[in-house]
């Protein structure tokens, strides 16, 4: 927890530092754009660099980047008036959103409509797991130890957990219950055998299977989720009405206006990936998942 701490702190301490002269926070001279990545995908640098490129060009204003490990740093930020919009996973969105006044301005949708281009979570177990089905899960729980990805993980741990908690099973059942750093922590945890279950989502272990980290004999899947609405991009309520439309049409319009930004940006995605808007409401299903565990008030 004291690690924690020090990093939340640290992450608000740096934007205070880097966000240049003060400026009227509603109508700011430059952007300030935090983006949670959880992941340590091997492109991330050209990921921040195209969208910051992308959006200073189309929006005729210095945009500055910040990459933080989880959404809590970028609520935090947000709160203090260090960003003026942020990027976070659709369970970390709900918890920002009863915490700081703000609004969704755009998720993510693949260009296809392909069912295998959707976002699932999976319960993965080792190869050699005796478990093959949720009903061996069931009957094996109390023997068990079972990893979530991360706390605010939508696919790693809130989607999973509710689904659990619908057919009796809560975290307490198991014999242990870890929290990885992210979702290949949990993937490697599994497959190593450190852990009988993990919390994963489809995105990243479809990702790591094709660059032949892992292999389909390495684990098996033995649960998905319904489709599960993607993250959002949200900004601050104090941000001006006209810049905020003009950030959100910057963003749905990206795909079709420099394609060459979208595939950098989505770099972890083995399909075209492009920006629609979102609404507040389009979070109920998640909100109500995070309500029926305690997880929010």
């Amino acid at each position: 927890m004291k690690k924690y701490t020090y990093f939340l702190l640290f992450s608000i301490l740096l934007f205070a530092a880097c966000s240049g002269k003060k400026d009227d926070f509603s109508n700011p001279e430059e952007l300030i754009v935090s983006l949670s990545i959880t992941e340590d995908y091997d492109k991330t640098a050209g990921k921040m660099e195209a969208f910051q490129e992308y959006l200073s060009e189309t929006l005729d204003m210095p945009v500055k980047l910040f990459k933080v490990s989880n959404g809590t740093a970028v609520i935090e930020a947000v709160k203090a008036e260090k960003t003026h919009i942020g990027s976070v996973g659709g369970f970390s969105y709900i918890v920002a959103k009863s915490k700081v006044d703000i609004d969704p301005l755009v998720t993510t949708e693949a260009v296809s409509k392909d069912i295998k281009h959707k976002y699932w979570s999976n319960l993965i177990v080792p190869k050699n797991s005796p478990l093959n089905t949720i009903d061996d899960l069931k009957e094996k729980v109390s023997e068990l130890s079972m990893a979530w990805s991360y706390p605010t993980s939508t696919s790693g741990h809130l989607v999973p957990r509710g689904y659990l908690k619908s057919i009796g099973i809560l975290p307490e059942h198991f014999k242990e219950v870890m929290v990885s750093e992210n979702h290949v922590a949990s993937i490697y945890s599994c497959i190593t055998e450190k852990v009988d279950v993990a919390a994963v989502s489809n995105v990243t272990l479809r990702e790591y299977t094709k660059r032949g980290k892992v292999t389909e004999d390495d684990y098996k899947i033995i649960w998905s989720s319904d489709p599960i609405q993607r993250g959002a991009i949200f900004v601050s309520n104090k941000v001006n009405t006209e810049l905020k439309d003009k950030i959100r049409n910057a963003f749905t319009q990206m795909h079709l206006v420099s394609p060459e930004s979208a595939k950098k940006i989505h770099y972890q995605y083995p399909y075209a990936i492009k920006y629609i808007a979102v609404d507040d409401t389009d979070f109920d299903q998640l909100r109500t998942i995070a309500y029926e565990i305690g997880l929010i008030e």
